[in-house]
C-alpha cells in the first residue's frame, strides 16, 4: 500500500505544474498591459491598442491580439482563432491579467 501512494505521490509531483516560466521582459510586459487595461477596461480607442502594441512579445501576441480585437468591436471576434480553447498557459495569463486588475 505504502508503495502505491508513493508512486501516485511521485507521479503527481512531476505530471502537475501549476506555474507559466516567463522571462523579465515578458512579465514586466504582462503587468504593465493589466495597468493599461485597469485604465481602460472597454480595451476601445486607438491609444488602447498602441499601447498594447508597444507591449507585444511572442509570449503575449495572443492575449494583446484578442484585447485590440475586443477593443475594434468588430465581428472580427467571431474568428475562429479567437473562439477555440486557448492554452493552459494562455490561461494563466488571462487570470493574471483579470486579478491585477480587481486589485489595482
Amino acid at each position: 500500500m505504502k508503495i502505491g501512494i508513493t508512486c501516485v505521490f511521485f507521479l503527481t509531483a512531476t505530471l502537475c505544474s501549476g506555474q507559466v516560466k516567463l522571462s523579465s521582459k515578458d512579465l514586466n510586459n504582462l503587468v504593465a498591459i493589466a495597468q493599461v487595461y485597469s485604465q481602460n477596461p472597454n480595451a476601445t480607442g486607438e491609444e488602447f491598442a498602441k499601447s498594447i502594441n508597444t507591449l507585444r512579445t511572442p509570449r503575449l501576441n495572443n492575449l494583446a491580439d484578442t484585447l485590440i480585437t475586443v477593443g475594434k468591436g468588430s465581428g472580427a471576434i467571431m474568428e475562429s482563432r479567437f473562439l477555440k480553447r486557448p492554452t493552459d498557459d494562455e490561461l494563466t495569463l488571462w487570470y493574471v491579467l483579470r486579478e491585477i486588475h480587481y486589485n489595482r
